[in-house]
């Protein structure tokens, strides 16, 4: 019997199937399928986070506040002309604060060296300068001194295993701050006064000798010499040289009038110096009396703000922050793993999928079979259900699957798996009729063994007959006859072979599926090499012919294309062939291979079906 197609094949190739998106189905069953990935790395990374929290040696932050005020101090009036301070001033304050003086005093006034809860006491071999160099190292590892905001305030803080100890370090640490700002006040105010009282002592003498010259050059000459007479006469005259009668007039005046000329000049230079450094000596006496006023009164210009308490809660490690943040990582880390598992995975997991990645037609997606009739559920079943699920899966790796491959008549309804096939069977009906092409002898095969094709041949074979066909199903699947022994055939019951290499009649070997409206052609183990021969033999064409003499529908379970190539010897004498594949299992690439081979051998590809669909 060749094959009995109609019209023409149809061109998968030529078909065009929707753009690749992604809709809210099919990101919901990406979500459980990859769920087990995702919910295993966030509880590795919740464990992890949880460990480190339980691990990790807990620490108390203490916290003072320090004010940087200027209006505090004593001004100067340099000061009085700008009373803000700068941000390098702060900086200047806050690496005072960190620095190895203000730490050292610290550590040396409350013995830290020795203090289990600050560090690990050294050993009596340890050198003393080692130990404080580690201790110092701790002590600024600990500290904390920043600037809050735009304002003046500086807050400390300081971290330890022990709360007491943390607050105690963090108000010392302020304290002896500002006890050294106290001191290089009064230090700098101390050496300013030395210096300010040497230079006013010299100023006073400058002064005095101005003043003791002046004195000198007024005492050594007469006022009246350079006074204007009263009757309006020359001044001359009334010198001690107008009682030399015999003196030339002309020649006295000339000379008395350069005489006065001079000592007026060195009047006023005097007065003027004695001026100038009396006025210098009253600005240095005021700006000693100053400094002496500021070293009896030092004032700095840092105060304790708000002194440290005793810290309730611990600061580190943050139990809620690392919880949630190890969680989102496990998170983050599980959903990658997810889509990089989804991006290399080149299997088929859905009916758009195998439309763009095989090019064929995809007749439909069965779920997998869980009949459980109207149990309800209970712990026993759950876990009898579970492990059947585990053996199933063992079985199909390392045995022969007992399948479920024939559907009693009263199972017939509301089961999902028989819903689906029987909307493939319809898609499948409906397109034969499009395309004017006779379908009375189908093949299910599949790339590779244990995708279930059986159970998808004897399931739609018996939904067809349940419908009034008259269905008959040969078993030529010649290495592993699951259909025969899930119809529990006994062995005397002559089938396929006998029919092959005998010459027997089909009606004389085909043999009713209990409890189904089906006819079962069995078949025996045969590993000859002629198997794949006889599959598309004369023998095997005649059988078919006589097949369809009494029957409407012929259904022949082929054998995987990974085991032997029968399905390529017999599928041209079918009218068509179903490709069965295994929801996440097979890829794309060899199931594009497989369809390819049987194209490419005469069989007619009728299209694709999904089984074991999650």
């Amino acid at each position: 019997m060749a094959n009995t197609s109609g019209g023409s094949r149809t061109d998968w190739g030529d078909i065009e199937f929707p753009p690749d998106t992604v809709t809210v189905p099919e990101l919901s069953v990406f979500v459980l399928r990859h769920f087990l990935i995702v919910f295993v790395a966030v509880a590795i990374a919740g464990a992890a986070a949880f460990a480190y929290v339980k691990t990790a040696t807990p620490l108390y932050t203490a916290r003072a506040q320090l004010l940087v005020d200027p209006k505090s101090s004593q001004p100067t009036r340099e000061e009085l002309q700008s009373s803000a301070i700068d941000a390098a001033q702060i900086e200047s304050q806050l690496v005072v604060l960190r620095s190895e003086r203000i730490a050292r005093a610290v550590i040396e006034q409350l013995g830290l060296l020795d203090n289990p809860a600050f560090m690990k006491p050294p050993g009596p071999d340890v050198p003393r300068p080692i130990a404080l160099q580690r201790a110092l190292g701790v002590f600024s590892g600990r500290l904390d001194a920043r600037r809050s905001g735009f304002s003046y305030v500086i807050d400390l803080s300081f971290s330890s295993p022990d709360p007491k100890l943390a607050a105690l370090v963090a108000n010392t640490t302020a304290d002896i701050y500002i006890r050294d700002q106290l001191e290089s006040r009064t230090l700098t105010a101390r050496a300013g006064s030395d210096w300010l009282e040497s230079r006013v002592a010299k100023l006073r003498e400058q002064m005095n000798a101005a003043a003791l010259a002046l004195q000198e050059f007024k005492a050594g000459r007469s006022y009246a010499a350079y006074r204007p007479s009263d009757a309006g006469g020359d001044p001359a005259l009334d010198g001690p040289a107008a009682g030399q009668g015999g003196a030339d007039p002309g020649a006295v005046g000339q000379g008395s009038a350069g005489q006065l000329a001079d000592d007026r000049n060195t009047l006023e230079e005097l007065e003027s110096t004695a001026l100038a450094y009396k006025k210098i000596y009253e600005s240095a006496l005021q700006g000693y009396a100053e400094v002496l006023q500021r070293q009896s009164n030092p004032l700095v210009e840092t105060r304790l703000l708000t002194p440290a308490t005793i810290p309730l809660d611990k600061s580190h490690p943050r139990s809620k922050l690392i919880l949630a943040f190890g969680l989102l990582l496990g998170g983050v880390v599980g959903v990658g793993a997810a889509v990089l598992r989804e991006n290399l995975d080149t299997s088929i997991r859905s009916v758009r999928h195998a439309n763009q990645k095989l090019g064929r037609l995809c007749l439909g997606a069965l779920p997998r079979i869980h009949r459980s009739g109207s149990a309800r559920w209970s712990p026993r079943h759950s876990f009898d259900r579970g492990l059947g699920t585990l053996l199933a899966g063992l079985k199909r790796r390392y045995g022969r699957p007992s399948l479920e491959c024939f559907t009693a008549n009263e199972e017939l309804g509301g089961d999902p798996f028989l819903n689906a096939l029987a909307n493939v069977s319809t898609t499948l009906v409906a397109r034969a009729r499009a395309e004017a092409q006779r379908t009375r002898a189908i093949g299910v095969t599949s790339a590779l063994a244990g995708e279930g094709k059986t159970t998808v041949a004897g399931n739609l074979a018996c939904l067809l007959a349940a419908s009034g066909v008259r269905v008959l199903v040969i078993d030529a699947d010649l290495q592993r006859c699951a259909m025969t022994a899930a119809a529990d055939v006994s062995e005397q019951q002559p089938g396929l072979l006998q029919i092959l290499l005998e010459d027997r009649r089909v009606s004389e070997c085909a043999t009713p599926v209990p409890r189904t409206h089906i006819e079962l052609v069995p078949t025996r183990q045969f590993t000859s090499a002629i198997s794949e021969a006889l599959l598309g033999s004369g023998a095997m064409m005649r059988c078919l012919d006589e097949a369809l003499l009494s029957h409407d529908l012929v259904v022949v379970d082929l054998p995987a294309l990974e085991q032997s190539s029968g399905a390529i010897a017999m599928g041209p004498l079918l009218d068509g062939v179903l490709v069965v594949v295994e929801w996440g299992r097979t890829p794309a690439q060899l199931i594009t291979e497989a369809v390819d081979r049987l194209e490419s051998t005469g069989s007619a590809v009728l299209g694709t079906v999904l089984n074991k669909a999650a």
